[in-house]
């Protein structure tokens, strides 16, 4: 037994073996009283059968449930791999050093009142983890209700769902965010057939987090796909590589992400002590990271036997996916693809290739059979007149069509009445869908149909919802796991100096003076990224009118030159619209008249600013996201972006490829890209603007907090910017790591 403190740095994947197949386990704080949560551990342990070595820890029992206690791990004579914790908080620091002394590799802590309390309790969860690196032991939790590993019967919890439900050994992994949940989690998987290979609730995170419980998993020879029950992300850089890992592996990940609406976030952070970002963000973050992102709960579980073929599923390279919805009963399936339209995908319409598949499959199954004649329409209904060999040519022909980059058979009644009717072509047939994924919807409740499916990995779905969502989720755009970053060395080597630089003086500013860029200093920075910016002069108020003499009013706009005041129009900063004004000391008047109204400022510093028209706005920006770091964002501009507001985000920096999916994805976009000979916008200068500003993340100290071009005018394509900035706001961040 080892008595001093680690000086070596421990065996990184000692603690993986440890907290997921440990040959013994010590319950520090364990009970002999059958109504408490801190009995269920030992309890769950023998009822499971879990075959290695219980070692209950309490001071005041000789044995519980049988087996012999230890007042201490440092009494029990032997090794311990796994130390589950369950003392009161003020307990832990001791507990840690025991288990230190004693050589344990992992520690799960149930105990709470840790940063899930705030202030206080963030103080003594760091104090936990700065203990834990002395000793050489790694925690999980605290606030951690517990893992499960199925195949060993490893059920090292309190929830109470081993009480009423035992795992059933599978290959899929769940990892949860919120402990509660897995016991949810695991039997409403197993109410569809869906096994685990391990449930792991993963509390407050102070030291192993998700990252670490995603590379544990993929390292598992029994788990094949790893789900998320998620509500945020301790470390982007980290998860970023843990989701990579996986899918190396050909271990896809898909997450169900809750705090997606600003209560739902407000929630996600106070019941953890997470640290909360955006959910628009974070989601963006997700499918960069190549995450199947899914929006619906059930979907996260019925989508197991999906993801077997992610690596598989071949991209069609169409903006908008396709996919086939085969029925014999119109309703449902209108059902399955309204929801599908709702993630925007569109219908794969039978054409006379799929019926000359059709024609060809049938004469195979049987060349006495009349083959279906399709009609074009957003759904393949065969009709209750569909017969089973039809409905079979139909699913064979459509594993090989190229129009559809996915396939969805929906069953109405005949699910429970007459299986063989659809249910049996489907066990047939849907092996065959190799390269695009297929789903079954069934209407009715049908549970023995769906069991069926299930044996077979054939992905079943009880709602249309979740099956729409599962479909859509698995031909979403995602990150490439071999992927090169853009970085101003690399796409703008003549910037990259004078970008710096200039942001360095920026800096520099801030730190002295404690004062922000104001609009002119941020068109200096954006002019340097190449991002045209309107012709503008700084004037004193008193030298307007000498400055400008003999310029017309109405070919510039006049505006409030602020480092405090960002939104200047709010506060009658802008002047428009000059040529109402006799001169320009008149229209200076106006506007130190309209600023005095809102705001006590000293009027220091004009912009005067040439006057542009363009075929529409954007706004494009960059946010320094508290989760995920750097981001990019393109938003619809005008009085549009209040009616029917679209967005587009990516982590930054991106690359002329991303920007260009950026575009493709606002529908108000459409309209300056040739929609119904409407005129041509600069769409390739837009994309290369959004690309230029993404390149703000390649700072080495994040020192950018906001930048934001609003708006940004899309001009005639052809002319010479394509697009002009006209208002530019950046901020710096108050600290920096």
């Amino acid at each position: 037994m080892n008595t001093n403190q680690f000086t070596e740095t421990p065996d990184p994947l000692r603690w993986q073996s440890a907290l997921l197949e440990p040959h013994t386990v010590a319950l520090i704080g364990a009970s002999g009283d059958a109504t408490k949560n801190t009995s269920r551990p030992q309890r769950f342990l023998q009822q499971c059968h879990w075959q290695g070595e219980i070692v209950p820890i309490n001071p005041s029992r000789d044995e519980l449930f049988g087996i012999k206690t230890y007042k201490s791990v440092l009494d029990y004579p032997h090794n311990i791999d796994h130390a589950f914790v369950m003392t009161a908080a003020e307990h832990i620091p001791s507990v840690i050093e025991q288990c230190g002394r004693k050589a344990i590799p992992v520690l799960t802590i149930y105990t709470d009142g840790f940063a899930e309390m705030g202030g206080l309790g963030i103080a003594r969860q760091a104090s936990l983890v700065k203990l834990a690196r002395r000793w050489g032991v790694r925690l999980l939790g605290p606030n951690c209700i517990g893992l499960i590993q199925a195949h060993s019967g490893l059920a090292l919890t309190v929830n109470a769902v081993i009480d009423t439900d035992r795992p059933k050994p599978g290959s899929y992994a769940m990892i949860s965010q919120s402990g509660s949940m897995i016991g949810s989690l695991m039997t409403r998987g197993q109410s569809r057939g869906i096994g685990f290979s391990t449930l792991i609730s993963v509390g407050n995170e102070c030291d192993l987090d998700l990252a670490d419980m995603i590379n544990a998993c993929a390292s598992q020879s029994q788990t094949e796909a790893i789900a998320l029950f998620m509500e945020t992300v301790r470390d982007a850089k980290r998860f970023r590589e843990a989701v990579a890992n996986a899918r190396r592996l050909h271990k896809p990940v898909a997450a169900y992400l809750i705090g997606r609406s600003a209560l739902g976030n407000q929630l996600a952070q106070s019941h953890t002590g997470a640290l909360a970002g955006s959910g628009a963000a974070l989601s963006a973050f997700l499918d960069d990271c190549g995450v199947i992102r899914l929006q619906n709960m059930e979907a996260l579980l019925e989508i197991a036997p999906l993801l077997r073929s992610e690596s598989a599923i071949a991209s069609s390279g169409r903006t908008a996916p396709r996919v086939a919805v085969l029925t014999t009963t119109g309703g449902a399936a209108s059902m399955v693809m309204d929801n599908l339209g709702l993630h925007g995908i569109e219908p794969a319409e039978a054409d006379e290739h799929l019926q000359a598949l059709v024609d060809q499959m049938m004469l195979a199954i049987d060349s006495t059979h009349p083959s279906p004649k399709l009609r074009q329409a957003p759904i393949i209904d065969l009709t209750l007149a569909g017969s089973a060999k039809q409905y079979a040519a139909v699913l064979a022909a459509l594993a090989q069509w190229d129009a559809c980059d996915a396939a969805v058979a929906v069953v109405g009644s005949s699910a429970r009445s007459k299986p063989e009717l659809a249910v049996h072509p489907i066990l047939e047939h849907a092996p065959s869908f190799r390269n695009k994924p297929f789903a079954a919807f069934f209407a009715p409740e049908a549970n023995e149909a769906l069991a069926l499916l299930s044996a077979k990995q054939i992905a079943g779905f009880r709602t249309a919802e979740s099956c729409a969502d599962a479909v859509a989720a698995m031909l979403r755009p995602r990150g490439k796991l071999e992927r090169e970053y853009p970085t101003l060395e690399h796409e703008y080597p003549t910037l990259s100096q004078q970008s710096l630089s200039r942001l360095d003086r920026l800096w520099q500013d801030w730190l002295a003076h404690a004062r922000q860029p104001d609009e002119a200093q941020s068109y200096e920075l954006f002019e340097r990224l190449e991002i045209p910016c309107s012709a503008y002069r700084v004037c004193d108020p008193s030298q307007v009118s000498s400055t400008m003499q003999g310029l017309a009013l109405d070919q510039w706009v006049l505006k409030l030159l602020s480092n405090d005041i960002t939104h200047k129009s709010d506060i009658g900063g802008v002047l428009l619209e000059l040529e109402r004004y006799a001169s320009w000391d008149e229209a200076i008047s106006a506007l130190q008249d309209h600023v005095g109204q809102h705001a006590q400022h000293d009027f220091n510093k004009v912009l005067v600013q040439a006057k542009q028209k363009g075929l529409g706005e954007v706004l494009i920006g960059y946010r320094h996201d508290a989760v995920v770091g750097p981001v990019v964002v393109l938003g619809i501009g005008g009085m549009e972006a209040e009616l029917n507001p679209q967005v587009a985000l990516r982590p930054a920096p991106i690359c002329l490829e991303d920007a260009q999916a950026m575009i493709a994805e606002i529908p108000s976009l459409l309209r300056y890209q040739g929609f119904r000979k409407l005129p041509r916008g600069g769409m390739g200068a837009l994309a290369h603007a959004i690309c230029s500003l993404s390149q703000l993340a390649c700072d080495p100290m994040q020192r950018i907090d906001e930048a934001e071009i609003n708006p940004l005018l899309i001009l005639h394509e052809g002319s010479a910017h394509g697009v002009i900035a006209v208002d530019a706001v950046i901020r710096l961040r108050k600290e920096i790591a």
